[in-house]
């Protein structure tokens, strides 16, 4: 049920707002091709796989993503992921982009238990940066390759995404 929940929750801004091109908020539907390498003293997590989500673009400069991802390799990883940030403005279609990202890695993964018989802390909240630097935007949506990423979690783990593809289109 709670998978439904974040779903609905994911396309809730989407739903919400107008598409017109002339708004001063653009949100449209996203799939991307993620992978990612988590390594923490007590946790790894990694994988390779697809994900979804809204992407909404706001005064053609600011651009706030949600997605959830489904990623196949060390189990069945499931991260969780907002993501603020900037895009520059350009008199053509190439638009690089930076993002602040908060993610919350869930689902599968390989844990070391601690010396007292805890287990790590599920999920695990890691905060990082995205660079986008080959990213297009169209009228009719965005596409962004090679998308690479950095992040740290409360527990000195290290997080490494690289995005393959990631497309956007209005509807």
């Amino acid at each position: 049920m709670r998978k439904y929940a974040t779903v609905i929750l994911i396309l809730l801004p989407w739903l919400a707002f107008g598409q017109s091109n002339h708004s001063p908020l653009i949100c449209m539907p996203m799939l991307q091709q993620p992978a990612l390498y988590f390594s923490s003293d007590h946790v790894t997590a990694a994988g390779f796989g697809a994900g979804a989500g809204v992407h909404c673009i706001f005064q053609q400069r600011w651009v706030v993503q949600v997605d959830i991802n489904l990623l196949w390799g060390n189990g069945n990883a499931v991260p969780l992921r907002l993501a603020l940030g900037w895009h520059k403005q350009t008199a053509h279609t190439w638009r690089p982009a930076c993002f602040g990202t908060f993610a919350l890695l869930t689902g599968d993964r390989t844990e070391v238990i601690f010396d007292d018989g805890q287990r790590p802390v599920s999920p695990t909240p890691v905060a990082g940066i995205r660079l986008a630097p080959l990213r297009f935007v169209h009228p009719k949506g965005f596409a962004s390759a090679m998308e690479l990423g950095y992040g740290r979690s409360a527990s000195r783990g290290t997080c490494l995404e690289l995005t393959v593809l990631a497309i956007g289109f209005h509807l």
